[in-house]
């Protein structure tokens, strides 16, 4: 019985670790509050701010917005 309870912990640890280590693949959209007229390599920015991730200005607002990884 001790065993079990034992194997049990082990499976619920690794799962939780799991979870918080692994990524997820959804990435977020983070979008400035100016528009691309302002920053004109919004890609670049966004590069750099968020590495893995990247940046496009897309309408309406034309906002640069920057994905994360």
């Amino acid at each position: 019985m001790r065993l079990l309870s034992f194997l049990n912990l082990v499976i619920l640890l690794v799962a939780a670790i799991a979870v918080v280590f692994l990524p997820s693949g959804a990435g977020a959209y983070v979008c400035m509050e100016k528009t691309c007229d302002d920053f004109r390599l919004c890609d670049e920015l966004c590069r750099r701010l968020f590495p893995g991730g990247g940046g496009s200005c897309d309408p309406p607002l034309y906002l640069c917005c920057c994905k994360t990884p």
